[in-house]
Formats: structure tokens, C-alpha cells, sequence
């Protein structure tokens, strides 16, 4: 015999089966769907076409979770190489304090929320990020192509910093050396805090 499940608030009803599933008409979001439309808590940080690519293994980008109570969510991570030929290494919690580094802006995608990140997420200001010894390297991407090339899904992987957890891009030529040309790169994240 089929049972419905009805909400004492608000009067909305799910219904059991006769082969005890449940049924509902639902919509669903992902997790930055959710926070982004509900808690005002997804941001973007990009740097624009500014950065000159740098030395060898030069650190280009670096993104630390200072919230004590959510974890952070890399929901999207965009590159725009101007040349070919790239090898990035996604490393974590290098060790060390950033120098030379220019602070991205924290744009919250949630234009009514006054919400703010509480992170430190930097680009070089010169050759590459200094200050930083090598943390454990965890992808690496090789011979890239010129263009646009988004590394969430070349990866395949989500990447999830609990508080003071860092992620840092190191680029150089997949041969060896500098890489030659400009990079820009747009990063989407979002805090999370589980209820568990």
C-alpha cells in the first residue's frame, strides 16, 4: 500500500510506493548551483590577460583556504596560454610565504549577496611567486595547446582545500625551461560547510 510523506510546515508531500520508492517532483542542483543561489557563497577570481609567463616552474597561481569553519570547492579552472607547448603541475601546500604576488579580486557571481571570501588567492607580479618550496605535486598537464583549456575537466578531479590547505600552479616548457608567452586563468569556487 503506497504512504505519502507530507511536511507539517509547509504541507509539501513526498509519496512511497507500493515497491517502497519514493517518489517527488524535484529539481536539482549541484552543490555551486546551491550555494551560489541560496547562501551567496560562490566566487570568481580571474587575472585578465596581465600575466607575462615566467621562469622555470614558476608559481602562477596560488589559492589558500583561511576560512576556520568551510572548505573550499574549485568548481572551475580556466587557462588561456598564448603559446603552445605548456606543462602545468597543480601541486599541494607548498610551504613558505608568497612573494611577488598580486591579490586577485573575490567577485561573488551572487550580485545580491555581500557575502565576501575568505581566502588569499595571488598571481605573480613578476617572473613567478616566490617564497614557496614544493608541495606534493597532484596532476600534471603536458604540451598544452595555445588557447583556452579548462583543467577541471582535463583533470577529472575537484578539487576541495579544508582551511589552511593551498593549491598552487607551477608552468614551465614541457621540454624544459621557460615558458615563453602570456597566461590568463579564471577560477570558480565556492564554500561549503557539511551539516554531518
Amino acid at each position: 500500500m503506497a504512504q505519502t510523506i507530507v511536511d507539517g510546515q509547509t504541507k509539501n508531500t513526498a509519496r512511497v510506493n507500493t515497491i517502497f520508492r519514493l517518489e517527488t517532483d524535484s529539481i536539482s542542483k549541484n552543490q555551486g548551483e546551491f550555494q551560489s543561489q541560496v547562501n551567496g557563497e560562490v566566487f570568481v577570481s580571474t587575472t585578465g590577460k596581465t600575466n607575462t609567463l615566467c621562469a622555470p616552474n614558476g608559481i602562477v597561481f596560488y589559492i589558500k583556504n583561511t576560512d576556520p569553519d568551510r572548505d573550499i570547492i574549485i568548481e572551475s579552472l580556466q587557462f588561456g596560454l598564448q603559446n603552445a607547448g605548456a606543462q602545468i603541475s597543480f601541486q599541494k601546500n607548498d610551504t613558505g610565504t608568497p612573494a611577488t604576488t598580486t591579490e586577485l579580486d573575490k567577485t561573488n557571481v551572487n550580485f545580491g549577496s555581500g557575502k565576501t571570501a575568505t581566502a588569499d588567492i595571488y598571481t605573480s607580479s613578476g617572473t613567478g611567486i616566490t617564497g614557496l618550496a614544493d608541495g606534493e605535486i597532484i596532476a600534471t598537464l603536458t604540451d598544452l595547446p595555445a588557447g583556452m583549456v579548462d583543467f577541471t575537466n582535463a583533470i577529472g578531479n575537484t578539487f576541495v582545500l579544508k582551511t589552511n590547505d593551498i593549491l598552487t600552479l607551477h608552468i614551465q616548457a614541457s621540454a624544459g625551461g621557460a615558458q615563453t608567452g602570456r597566461v590568463s586563468f579564471c577560477c570558480r569556487y565556492a564554500f561549503i560547510k557539511e551539516d554531518i
